[in-house]
């Protein structure tokens, strides 16, 4: 088992034309992020087909997956 930070960032647009910042994002409600507990050998992709039934919230996100050394 390993542990992993899951981030997910919505695709909202600035005034400006950029995508919105985390600080932004989180006044919009568009960040997410989570700590997982996973198989070592678990399949991303699967696992994010699943999140994104399990929130239909999340709107078109940007997944960012970092694992979680151990020490």
């Amino acid at each position: 088992m390993k542990l992993i930070r899951v981030i997910a960032r919505e695709k909202n647009i600035s005034p400006t034309g950029n995508l919105c910042n985390d600080k932004a994002l989180k006044a919009l409600n568009g960040y997410y992020e989570q700590v997982f507990s996973v198989e070592d050998n678990y399949n991303k992709d699967l696992f994010l087909s699943k999140l994104i039934e399990e929130m239909p919230e999340l709107n078109n996100p940007i997944f960012e997956i970092i694992e979680i050394k151990e020490n």
